[in-house]
């Protein structure tokens, strides 16, 4: 049991954690990279676009001094430690301003013009670890002179990554020719990767705005995400892709090791995407590999920037852990389409599997043969499937707001339609009510008295029934309001039982009360909604016990220093099978249906009664036995105003039975002048019968029009006007008294009198200018209780 003002604490969302970590990774490495990076200095020279390839008579030095030659390239080697020695001898004829590039994957490269070290490329991570003999993936250029050709060219290449032993074109040229060519060949697949990398940031910023806005993970946030990562790895690191860079930039380093840092962790939101996508079916296997990338990442970086292990000399174990996740998925995927789980996805899941096929071969094919890697092929594979998963998402959300509208008109449909059930029902519900109290009031005959009572207790049977409807539509659609206040306990107590007691004898139940004479008498909560709870888990004791006894028992607990009203109804009814106990707090629902089709009811007041009780901060709790009956257990927190003892329930029920033994009026004021306003004549008539006692000086009107012209010529102390009138309505005759600055009531307080009881009524028509608001059925003390603050004190004559 906890304190009423206590809060559940809501459990942080793992994938909302994981996201998070993620775009923070993200951003971060745009920092660095724009804080790392500086501008390159390029050379054209005057014949800018020039330059033709260099790859013929090339031959490579092996350690024993032997030579061989090499026929084309790019071209890998044979090597065991990573280091090549390739030489050519330089065409003549080399013009002012030539440059000699060659591409080198993640490797140091020098560049010797006879014995003259023209070029060192070395963007060494350090000095000593696994995968220190690396740089960035380059284009590396050394200058050239007129004097040079003839020459013997030397280059050397060293590398200890999985790329060793891999050699790029050699081009001769000027810087803008061989750039030229570098952009021409690689100009789809940077420009592909760069519009693909945009749009992934468009994505990631609108998914995570509804992210934040629904607290639910989005698929298509995860896919930008994985598809970001990929492509800040191609733009950073990859010579199909980064000759852009390169050409802006001439510090590859910080680039390298942000892309770097950015793949180890690409597994993860492709594994979310994958899994969310598959509705959490393999939520195990998926969470499990999950956590397997993330310590793998976390363990390379630390590895990394403490100079044991680098980025560069572990991408091999990288790219295996990549192709790991993506089979995962793939295998995943394929079951899933197989087994037609795939209906609400299919585009995607589809667009899924040809992705990661192709992301699977492509990385297998890395390993053996880098030239035969299309680039293009997997990054236009990502872009398809990007754009199919946004376009899923967008109709998925133009499908859930269609729904949303739909269900909105229905409910509202449904609200007018208990709206106008509600009035229509309560119109001819208050003259029964109402002539029911006033038989009871002008009887001698006690059989006749009981009559009348019998009366008034099946229309508050059905008011109540009424109000479970209305109450259920509210809760449906907002937060049911409490109205605090003090009140007494005993009366509460006593009027819940009297409601009940006789429809129990009736049915022929014995109806046993047990109140500890300890509880308080004042408390401060809803009595309102505290006699709502209570009448209804009698109301369904009574209803299901055909034999036997009912048992009600008022209690308290203290816990934690905070009070708690503890109500139990015990019941020898039908009993609750296991089964149904978890559904009895739905609403319109009713457990053995069958079985109960003779009892009458709507599946309302338990569902009232949970949601009541959830609203009060208390707790419900239900045993039973089927076939044995039923118990039923409420604890409410409530604020004790007055801790003096309540007394024997039978004792209250004595006193307060005596109070009311018979009517008395509350009041005498035959100097007060009234005016009540209703279409319905016998309305009227219940209304006149009501306060008969009290001598008031009555006057009626049949509609609005009589009603303005009787309160512009008369002076009125109150006026009661009911709304659902023929032009103009009691709101619109409101209006013209509240314009009309000469009118004789003017200034008359105006109380709605209706038979519109929706749970915003009294919002409503307080809003429009009335005083106050009654709803019928018309309950006397109320009226009379309302007529007494409403009055002129002189007017009052109060009785004792």
């Amino acid at each position: 049991m906890f304190s009423p003002n206590c809060k559940p604490v809501k459990k942080p969302n793992i994938y909302q954690i994981i996201m998070i970590g993620c775009l923070i990774a993200v951003v971060s490495v745009f920092i660095m990279l724009g804080f790392g990076q500086k501008s390159r200095f390029n050379d054209f020279g005057e014949d800018e676009y020039e330059y033709e390839i260099f790859d013929d008579g090339w031959k490579q030095i092996y350690e024993d001094g032997t030579v061989a030659d090499l026929e084309s390239f790019p071209t890998r080697v044979d090597t065991e430690d990573g280091r090549i020695t390739i030489y050519n001898k330089l065409p003549i004829g080399i013009k002012e301003g030539s440059w000699i590039a060659i591409t080198g994957y993640t490797a140091i490269v020098r560049i010797y013009i006879g014995e003259e070290l023209r070029a060192l490329y070395s963007l060494r991570p350090g000095e000593s670890g696994y995968g220190s003999r690396t740089s960035p993936s380059a284009h590396v250029f050394a200058k050239l002179y007129v004097n040079d050709g003839g020459k013997i060219v030397r280059i050397e290449v060293e590398s200890e990554s999985m790329f060793k032993g891999w050699l790029g074109e050699v081009l001769i040229g000027s810087q803008g020719g061989i750039w030229g060519y570098y952009a021409y060949n690689t100009m789809s697949a940077s420009m592909i990767t760069l519009v693909l990398g945009s749009v992934s940031i468009i994505t990631i910023i609108i998914s995570s705005y509804f992210v934040f806005a629904t607290k639910r993970p989005s698929t298509v946030l995860y896919l930008a995400l994985g598809i970001l990562c990929i492509c800040i790895w191609r733009l950073g690191s990859t010579p199909t892709s980064n000759t852009f860079m390169q050409y802006e930039t001439a510090d590859l380093k910080g680039l390298f090791e942000c892309a770097c840092q950015i793949l180890v962790f690409a597994p993860v939101p492709f594994l979310l995407f994958a899994d969310c996508l598959h509705s959490g079916r393999y939520k195990f296997i998926y969470r499990i590999t999950i956590g397997i990338c993330i310590v793998y990442a976390v363990v390379a970086s630390i590895l990394h920037y403490c100079n044991i292990a680098y980025f560069a000399g572990t991408l091999r174990f990288t790219f295996a852990m990549i192709l790991s996740a993506l089979m995962l998925v793939l295998i995943v995927s394929i079951v899933d389409l197989v087994s037609r789980r795939t209906k609400d996805y299919k585009a995607v899941s589809i667009g899924l599997i040809i992705f990661m096929a192709i992301m699977v071969c492509e990385l297998i094919r890395l390993y053996s043969d880098i030239k035969a890697v299309s680039s293009l092929v997997y990054v236009l594979g990502m872009l398809v499937l990007l754009v199919s998963a946004v376009a899923e998402a967008v109709l998925g959300m133009v499908k859930t707001h269609s729904q949303k509208i739909i269900a909105e008109a229905a409910g509202e449909r449904k609200t007018e339609f208990l709206s106008l059930m509600s009035h229509r029902i309560r119109t001819p519900v208050n003259t029964i009510s109402g002539m029911a109290e006033l038989i009871e009031r002008e009887t001698e005959n006690n059989d006749i008295k009981s009559y009348a009572g019998s009366i008034r207790n099946a229309v508050r049977m059905l008011m109540s029934l009424i109000n479970d409807m209305l109450d259920v539509e509210k809760s449906e659609k907002e937060k049911i309001d409490l109205e605090i206040r003090e009140y007494n306990l005993a009366p509460l107590l006593v009027d819940c039982v009297t409601l009940l007691v006789s429809r129990a004898r009736q049915d022929g139940l014995e109806f046993v009360t047990n109140v500890s004479p300890e509880l308080p008498s004042v408390l401060y909560g809803d009595p309102v909604r505290m006699m709502q709870i209570i009448t209804n888990i009698l109301t369904n004791a009574v209803k299901y016990t055909s034999r036997g006894t009912v048992t009600f028992i008022a209690d308290k607990e203290y816990v934690n220093g905070v009070f708690y009203l503890r109500i139990t109804v015990r019941d020898t009814g039908i009993g609750i099978k296991p089964e149904d106990i978890g559904e009895i707090f739905s609403s319109y629902n009713r457990v053995d249906e069958k079985e109960n089709r003779h009892i009458e009811g709507t599946g309302l007041g338990l569902s009232i009664t949970k949601k009541l009780v959830d609203a009060m901060e208390g707790d419900i709790k239900v045993e039973s036995e089927y076939g044995k009956g039923s118990e039923f257990t409420i604890t409410i927190p409530q604020k004790v105003i007055n801790e003096e003892p309540i007394g024997g329930l039978e004792e209250a029920i004595r006193k307060y039975t005596q109070k009311n033994v018979s009517y008395k009026e509350l009041f005498q004021a035959p100097e007060a002048r009234v005016l009540v306003v209703d279409d319905n004549r016998m309305n009227i008539e219940v209304f006149i019968g009501l306060l008969k006692e009290t001598r008031i000086q009555i006057d009626t009107a049949g509609g609005g029009d009589e009603a303005y012209e009787k309160a512009r010529t008369n002076k009125y102390d109150v006026i009661f006007m009911d709304h659902m009138m023929p032009e103009p309505d009691g709101i619109q005759t409101l209006h013209l008294l509240k314009n009309n600055y000469m009118a004789m009531s003017y200034s008359t307080p105006v109380v709605a009198l209706t038979a519109n009881a929706t749970p915003s009524a009294e919002k409503m028509y307080l809003s429009e200018g009335f005083a106050a608001y009654m709803s019928k059925p018309v309950d006397s003390r109320k009226l009379e209780n309302l007529l007494l603050k409403l009055l002129p004190k002189e007017k009052i004559n109060r009785i004792t």
